[in-house]
């Protein structure tokens, strides 16, 4: 079975960020997640509907690859270093 995250996480190890950045990136999506989820609940959803409330208030797995990508990018130019995205 398939985690929420997978697609997101195979992106950006292609695209060359280190595996803990991944790790810990994909640890505070899935917290946020979590937040919004119980966030719908209360709001009278369903366990269902919360989730993809949630998932939808969270962006496209494109958009949020992109975020961790474009900052990752600034961090390693502002020490010298360029991140290629494949």
């Amino acid at each position: 079975m398939s985690q929420p995250f997978d697609e997101i996480r195979e992106r950006l190890l292609r695209g060359g960020i280190a595996p803990r950045h991944v790790r810990r990136y994909l640890r505070e999506l899935s917290d946020h997640f979590g937040d919004l989820v119980l966030e719908e609940r209360r709001n009278g959803l369903s366990e269902i509907a919360a989730k993809t409330a949630a998932r939808q208030r969270l962006g496209s797995d494109e958009a949020l690859a992109d975020a961790l990508d474009r900052k990752s990018t600034r961090l390693n130019s502002s020490h010298g270093y360029i991140s290629y995205a494949v």
